[in-house]
């Protein structure tokens, strides 16, 4: 491969002039090098030199950027680029001898080659052939060692071949698959930036299945390789692990295509998956959708059923979000699309008979607010991935439709002030009630009904309330899919 072309690459008049101020040899290295093999738009910078602090200066001055001081071992120094010059970070990593070495503690050989910027012509040191492995979008180690090193690596490989579209070489795999235990032992924060970046990529479902097969995804979450094995019958023709990895798979597939779904509504769900945190909460709900499962097992009337497991799975996804450090506008948005996915196909049987309610439908997307369109792909990818005896496949069209039109109703069930017809002294003083759980919902559910139109004062109120008090409670809930 020829070097590739440079115009590409940010500031470059501005770092040749400081290393020739310099006389510092100044060198690109690391991902920028591999996206330029690849052809792949530039992010921020990894460069080397002899100098880290000096040349961080001269750059910075070209610049008129900020130097921030890193790491002392070995030297690393980020120049924060002005917004006049075009705002950008460039990290420059002190030589600690030779550039070979350095490339030789790389972690894929197609991240191990160097860039010579200055002095002039450029040159492209590829000592473990990153230019072969672009050409062939081919992903494998420098060396076994770097998976010790740094077990990270172990993750990183499947979000790199996510991200660029590259092919991990079996060997690589088999290094991986032998060191899968390894997987927890990488800071949690570091590891829920590569799953976050995994999770966003075109292909990160596919390549979790790939984790799967690997055995890195049962030691990352032992909480849904719990369901390995755990018959489900019915509608599931797969054990509760394999549903939840096809679920995930099934979602990103309508996630990279949703006007295929919703014709509609293509635009915004296209705006809504085209944010990577929201986009990895899809998936990742739809991995763990079903991961309550195990803990709500049950035998009833002669088979197997999971009677609350979404509420479950819900509270299981938290706990997973935070014991992996994932950004909270992820872990909860996980945890919303768990405890929510069993509400739409609710909705869609009722309205099969009587049409949907109004009242569970404004509860829905009230709840939910715009996760609501993360939640219809995850349910449609459950279904999807339902092909048991009980399943029909020719329902799967018409429950997409059914979504889209509920989409429609938005407008038609908007929040508005809520209407406050009783107080909790009303409820202490006219039924001897006391502060509590039961005491809020009896309060939500007046101020809903007179959202809804269907009482007006304060006598029909506490006419409400005291039917409600009758009804056992909580009430029976349908039984989960």
């Amino acid at each position: 491969m020829s070097l590739p072309s440079l115009q590409s690459v940010p500031h470059l008049d501005a770092l040749r002039a400081a290393a020739a101020q310099l006389r510092a040899p100044l060198y690109l290295v690391g991902g920028a090098v591999r996206d330029l093999l690849l052809d792949r738009p530039l992010g921020d910078l990894d460069l080397t030199t002899t100098d880290a602090r000096d040349l961080a200066r001269a750059v910075a001055s070209e610049l008129v950027g900020v130097v921030v001081p890193l790491h002392d071992d070995p030297v690393t120094v980020r120049v924060v680029a002005s917004v006049a010059t075009g705002a950008r970070e460039l990290d420059i990593v002190q030589l600690t001898g030779e550039v070979g070495t350095d490339l030789a503690r790389r972690d894929f050989t197609i991240n191990a080659a160097a860039l010579r910027l200055w002095p002039e012509p450029p040159e492209l040191l590829d000592p473990h052939g990153a230019a072969a492995a672009a050409w062939a979008r081919r992903l494998a180690v420098v060396t076994e060692a770097a998976l010790d090193d740094d077990p990270l690596r172990l993750i990183r490989a499947y979000r790199l071949a996510a991200q660029c579209g590259l092919t991990i070489e079996s060997a690589t795999r088999g290094a991986i698959a032998a060191r899968a235990p390894l997987i927890t032992q990488p800071a949690a924060e570091r590891m829920a930036a590569e799953l976050v970046k995994l999770l966003a990529a075109p292909t990160g479902a596919h390549h979790l299945c790939l984790m799967a097969e690997d055995g890195v995804l049962q030691e990352l979450l032992p909480e849904l390789a719990a369901g390995a094995g755990m018959d489900q019958g019915g509608y599931h023709h797969l054990d509760v692990w394999g549903h939840s990895l096809q679920v995930a798979a099934e979602a990103e597939r309508i996630a990279n295509h949703p006007g295929e779904w919703f014709p509609r509504h293509a635009a915004e769900l296209s705006d809504y998956v085209a944010d990577a945190d929201r986009l990895a909460a899809v998936k990742l709900g739809a991995l763990l959708h079903d991961v309550g499962k195990p803990e709500c097992r049950v035998w009833h009337e002669d088979r197997f059923r999971f009677f609350g497991h979404d509420e479950a799975g819900a509270a299981l996804a938290l706990r997973i979000s935070r014991r992996l450090r994932l950004p909270g506008r992820v872990g909860d948005t996980t945890a919303l699309l768990v405890g929510g996915h069993m509400r739409p196909l609710q909705l869609w049987r009722t309205a099969a008979s009587d049409g949907p309610s109004l009242r569970a439908v404004r509860r829905l997307f009230g709840d939910l607010g715009p996760h609501v369109l993360g939640l219809l792909i995850v349910v449609l990818a459950d279904r999807a991935g339902c092909l048991g005896p009980a399943s029909d496949p020719t329902e799967l069209p018409g429950l997409a439709r059914a979504f889209d039109a509920l989409l429609l109703l938005r407008a038609e069930v908007a929040p508005v002030p809520r209407r406050r017809l009783l107080t909790g002294r009303d409820l202490i003083r006219e039924f001897g009630l006391t502060p509590g759980p039961r005491f809020r919902e009896l309060l939500e559910a007046t101020e809903e009904a007179a959202d809804l139109g269907e009482i007006s004062t304060r006598e029909e109120a506490l006419q409400l309330v005291g039917r409600l008090l009758r009804l056992p409670h909580p009430p029976t809930e349908g039984e989960p899919s």
